[in-house]
């Protein structure tokens, strides 16, 4: 196991000796500096910044645990946290993340072969997308879903 510390972030590889197994990016650093952020943020005094301003701050959070949970390999845990977000991001009425998260979720719905809830989350992405004029996401969700 090699650490390498990269912009005050540390990043654990661990590789696989199975012949010739690629290497495995471990991201457990980042989920625990993720949750320690996502923990302390609410009642962290923020130069004066009222607590109802940082909703999307966590919201973000969220969405980002949610991507590095899937890129671990577990994706009960990121599935849980991008539905979190986009239930944060509709509580703060932005359709644009709540599309965002929409197409992630697809893609996690896609990579463990729940086509069915994938196919759901790329219409649903899609039409968030169309309605808000934003067209290279539009396109993304569609091909996506092809």
């Amino acid at each position: 196991m090699q650490r390498h510390f990269l912009e005050n972030k540390s990043v654990e590889l661990s590789y696989l000796d199975a012949g010739g197994t690629a290497p495995v990016l471990l991201l457990t650093s980042q989920i625990g500096l993720a949750v320690c952020a996502y923990t302390l943020l609410p009642n962290m005094p923020l130069d004066g910044q009222p607590l109802g301003q940082r909703a999307p701050t966590v919201a973000r959070i969220d969405m980002n645990l949610g991507e590095l949970y899937a890129a671990l390999g577990r994706p009960a845990e990121a599935l849980r946290r991008l539905q979190a977000a986009r239930e944060r991001f509709m509580a703060l009425g932005n359709a644009m993340e709540v599309g965002s998260v929409l197409l992630r979720e697809a893609m996690l719905f896609e990579r463990i072969g729940a086509l069915g809830e994938a196919c759901r989350s790329y219409a649903e992405a899609h039409t968030h997308f169309t309605t808000l004029q934003m067209w290279p996401q539009v396109g993304t969700a569609l091909i996506r879903h092809a």
